[in-house]
């Protein structure tokens, strides 16, 4: 059961870590002021963006983490996402 699980946390930390690069690639290249992927926890991304780019910006960062990278083509992921004026668990 141990080795599942480490297999499992693992194989989830390498999809967070595509999501992540991809988003902060996609932060940097938008050249939108005030956008910018400001952290992360153990399993959500965090992201500023400006008030006027609210839903485009939730639109796109979801949609990347729903891809998933190259070599998990085939794996269901879903993402769950809000906007709010601060951060909250």
């Amino acid at each position: 059961g141990l080795l599942a699980e480490n297999v499992c946390q693992a194989t989830c930390a390498d999809i967070l870590t595509s999501a992540l690069m991809e988003v902060d690639a996609w932060c940097m290249g938008e050249h939108i002021s005030g956008l910018q992927l400001v952290g992360h926890t153990h399993d959500e991304l965090i992201v500023e963006a400006p008030d006027d780019q609210l839903i485009c910006v939730k639109d796109k960062v979801e949609a990347i983490m729903r891809a998933g990278p190259e070599w998990a083509a085939d794996l269901p992921l879903d993402v769950e996402s809000w906007i709010g004026g601060y951060y909250r668990k």
